[in-house]
């Protein structure tokens, strides 16, 4: 384990937000992809998409 596990956390997090490596766009992707099917899902429970 780093000695500072925030330093290491920070460092990925600057990482993923900057989309510079191909694991950040990746990430990033994935994360878009989970946000738009939990917007989906919510949605339609509501009952305003039609499944």
């Amino acid at each position: 384990m780093p000695q500072d596990p925030s330093r290491e956390f920070r460092s990925l997090w600057n990482e993923l937000e900057a989309k510079a490596t191909a694991e950040s766009r990746f990430t990033n992707a994935i994360d878009f992809c989970s946000l738009c099917c939990t917007a989906s899902s919510q949605v339609a429970k509501i009952g305003m998409l039609a499944q």
